[in-house]
This record gives structure tokens, C-alpha cells and sequence, in this order.
């Protein structure tokens, strides 16, 4: 669904909220907003979700986990128009050169995440470090929290990527809410990493300015990709929508078996 298509329903929703509760009961309806706040409701709704479009992509993720299904899994191919040097340059887990390299995009909110995060935490176990490369896009759209998460991890990427991958594996295996800062902090110091020092990296500018720049990049890139909801994978040409692990190792099997390895 596009985003225009989506902002019709959300207007067309919300007009049929105010019309059947003034329907259903006529004794409360001198209650209710007269048709020109409604009208004016309705502008400023749409108004605000044409501004902030990640409120619907937030709204989506929130309906899949709901629902509880995954999003449909993949075959679809990447875009041949897409920077591969800029996809795959970013936070990683295994030899530069490695023949197959997979790249995540994920939410450190998002339960499908932690699903899929298990065979991500242990690619290693089944495959060489040599032979597969994890490339790891903070993907931060179910909540602010997402955001702080996103921004302590990428805090480590770029002032202390010897502990990137301790503070990734601490935040996505967590089965607790990331809300606030707390939250955050909480998970790593129980995780035994040092906060503080991450903290003195964030409050540097040049750290924050290299922060915001990948998180805006990583948007991008998401939306030139067909993110539409965590985690979302890429291996080679191929993407894959959701938790699909038995998908995304036959493409990483695929993909070996191909380059020789």
C-alpha cells in the first residue's frame, strides 16, 4: 500500500469514527465535535501523518505484531539502481571479504527481530566468519525508545566498534521494553558493558552529527529498498520480509554454493 493510499483509509477511518459515534447514540451527539471540528480534525490528521509518514510505517509494524504474522516472505530482488558499496558499508560482523554478505535492517523493539535474531547472534556457529559478512542497519521505527537504542549501539559503532557487537547482542536480546534511556542503560549494565563510556560518546557532536547522518541514511536506503516493516533482509539480489529463517539460510546456502565456497 502507498503512502497516499494509506493516508486515504487513515482519513477515510477516522471520518467514519466521528460519523458512526455520532450515530449511535443521538442523546450524547450535542457531545460530540460539530461538523466543522470535524472537518478541521480531519485536516489536521492528515496533515500530521503527511508530515510524519514514519507514524504509518510505525502503525504497520504494530499491525503485524498484532496480528501475529510476519511479513510475507521474500523472492522479491533488489533494485539494480541501489549503491551496493553504501548498503553494505556500515556496522558488521565477519571477514570484509567474505563471498555472501547479509545485510538486516531491524528495530531493537521488534519481537520478530529477536526471532530472527538468534540465527543472526549465531551465523557463526553454522557459517565461517570468512564466508559470511552481517551487516547491521538500525532500522529505529516502532518507538523513540527504538531511537535511543539505536543511537547507544551506533554511539559504540563509531567510538568503540570493539564493543558494537556486545552492545547489539545485549539490546536485541532483551525481552524488556526499551522505552526510556533507563531502559537502555539498564539492559547494558546488567550486560556488563561500560554506559558511561558510551554516554561520553554521545554527548560528543562529531559522534552525534555520525549518528544522525547513518540513521537518515539507513532510512533512506530502507525506503529505496521496499522496507516496510523489521527485520527485513538482503542477500546478494534477494530481500527477505520477516523472521524467514528457513528462507534466508536456503538464500546464504544458495549464495555459498555459488561463489564456490
Amino acid at each position: 500500500m502507498t503512502l497516499k493510499q494509506m493516508l486515504c483509509v487513515t482519513a477515510v477511518a477516522t471520518t467514519a469514527f466521528f460519523s458512526v459515534a455520532a450515530q449511535a447514540d443521538p442523546a450524547t451527539s450535542k457531545d460530540m465535535f460539530t461538523a466543522a471540528e470535524q472537518s478541521e480534525i480531519h485536516k489536521i490528521l492528515v496533515k500530521y501523518l503527511y508530515d510524519n509518514p514514519q507514524v504509518l510505517t510505525m502503525m504497520q509494524q504494530r499491525l503485524q505484531q498484532i496480528s501475529g504474522g510476519t511479513q510475507p516472505a521474500g523472492g522479491s530482488k533488489v533494485s539494480a539502481d541501489i549503491d551496493r558499496k553504501q548498503l553494505e558499508n556500515g556496522p558488521s560482523d565477519g571477514a570484509a571479504d567474505a563471498p555472501v554478505t547479509v545485510v538486516e535492517f531491524f528495530d531493537y523493539n521488534c519481537g520478530y527481530c529477536k526471532k530472527a535474531g538468534e540465527f543472526i547472534k549465531n551465523i557463526h556457529v553454522d557459517y565461517k566468519p570468512s564466508d559470511i559478512r552481517v551487516v547491521f542497519r538500525e532500522y529505529p521505527i516502532l518507538s523513540e525508545g527504538s531511537r535511543i537504542a539505536a543511537r547507544y549501539a551506533l554511539a559504540a559503532h563509531f567510538g568503540a566498534p570493539e564493543i558494537y557487537m556486545a552492545v547489539h547482542n545485549a539490546l536485541m536480546g532483551t525481552h524488556t521494553s526499551l522505552s526510556t534511556e533507563a531502559d537502555v542503560q539498564s539492559v547494558l549494565t546488567a550486560a556488563n558493558i561500560d554506559v558511561d563510556k558510551l554516554q561520553s560518546l554521545l554527548a560528543k557532536v562529531s559522534i552525534q552529527k555520525l549518528i544522525e547522518d547513518e540513521l537518515r541514511q539507513n532510512s533512506t536506503l530502507g525506503r529505496q529498498m521496499g522496507v516496510t516493516g523489521t527485520p527485513s533482509f538482503i542477500v546478494g539480489d534477494d530481500a527477505v520480509k520477516g523472521a524467514n529463517i528457513p528462507v534466508l539460510k536456503s538464500l546464504i546456502d544458495e549464495k555459498l554454493v555459488a561463489s564456490g565456497s
